[in-house]
């Protein structure tokens, strides 16, 4: 990961020796490092705009209104193809929003066929602007236009191409000309949003949304990607929001938790107050289908219960539904493995359902590579 501009300055000044220079040379020096001064400024004022511009694409959590309104599956969709287009998410899930209702409307053209315009598929293209811009977004060797997984990213590249990282109204305009379009667009957007997670975070907290590196946050004070490594069993019992069963303290204590694991609880306890009920021990080393346990590893956690509410809540709008979508919804390096509840919480296969797993969130991480 790259330091931040000022950093690479600071490594860079302030040693070199001094040498006895000619006046004429001395004042040419002087203006030289003025001139050099200058470029650093300018490069380091670029490098916070880039910051800023990668990390508006995932510096914000879903709102409580997101998460009861868009489904799992277009959620997590909608979240990556934003972190990889490098625009807002929450755009990408207005324009879902008014199109088809996130795939829900029942009308021609939304899961085959067109509409009386010619639009087709949950973000309703025509069919040369699909031909230009539609992408193969699950790699499956096809670009089809009626599957979210290729219609959500289509959207973002379309949104870039049309300038949407400098001037997002226009791009939004460009989706569909009309100015009520934009504003309606940029409303429902604004709603999607929840709290902001790009600086000022607690310690061993970021973004759920997963702002990192891939949407430039990587670079920015206070950003990145969900927090890996930055969290330790320390920090976790320290944490009031979070309350641990005495199994699970002693393998805190011992440092038998992946970082990982506590990285999520850290970054999830600046929203929520979380009861855990099962790290490492006190866990079978199997699962009920004969596989190893990643909680074997310490590489896994179940929360029973969110903001005071048992997770028997399996509701997909009540705190632990949420925060189950919420984790599904993270990708990239810091994805979980496996995340598991009673309904199915995202669109990847890293999320399923199990009826066993009705009073609890499970969250597992790989061994690493």
């Amino acid at each position: 990961m790259a330091a931040p501009v000022a950093a690479y300055v600071a490594t860079r000044t302030g040693r070199r020796p001094l040498r006895r220079l000619l006046p004429g040379l001395i004042l040419l020096a002087l203006l030289g490092l003025a001139l050099i001064s200058a470029s650093i400024l300018m490069l380091a004022g670029l490098g916070q705009q880039r910051c800023g511009e990668g990390a508006s694409a995932g510096s914000y959590a879903p709102s409580k209104a997101a998460l009861s309104d868009i489904p799992g599956n277009y959620l997590g969709l909608y979240v990556a193809a934003g972190r990889r287009y490098g625009i807002d998410w929450a755009v990408l899930a207005g324009i879902g929003s008014i199109e088809t209702d996130h795939g829900r409307l029942d009308a021609p053209g939304v899961r085959s066929g067109e509409n009386f315009a010619g639009a087709g598929g949950p973000m309703q293209f025509l069919a040369p602007t699909w031909a230009e811009h539609g992408v193969d977004g699950d790699r499956d060797g096809d670009r089809d236009r009626y599957d979210p997984r290729d219609a959500i990213p289509g959207a973002a590249n379309y949104l870039r191409a049309s300038g949407a990282q400098q001037e997002v109204e226009r791009a939004i305009f460009a989706y569909n000309h009309a100015s009520w379009y934009v504003e309606d667009v940029l409303e429902r957007a604004e709603g999607y949003r929840g709290a902001a997670k790009q600086g000022g975070l607690p310690k061993g907290g970021s973004s759920l949304s997963g702002g990192g590196a891939d949407a430039g946050g990587g670079d920015c004070p206070g950003g990145g990607e969900l927090a890996v490594g930055r969290g330790n069993g320390a920090d976790v019992l320290r944490n009031r929001n979070i309350e641990v069963y005495p199994g699970g303290q002693q393998d805190l204590r011992g440092g038998a938790i992946d970082p990982r694991v506590t990285g999520l609880l850290l970054s999830l306890a600046a929203d929520h107050k979380l009861v855990v009920t099962s790290l490492k021990s006190g866990h079978s080393t199997y699962t009920a289908s004969g596989n190893v346990s990643n909680h074997a590893s310490g590489r896994a956690v179940d929360i029973a219960a969110v903001d005071g509410t048992p997770c028997t809540d399996t509701s997909r709008s009540g705190p632990c539904g949420q925060v189950a979508r919420q984790i599904a919804a993270i990708s990239g390096p810091s994805a979980p493995e496996e995340v598991i509840f009673c309904f199915d919480p995202g669109a990847g296969s890293n999320s399923f359902a199990q009826a066993d797993h009705c009073d609890h969130v499970h969250v597992g991480f790989g061994a690493r590579a």
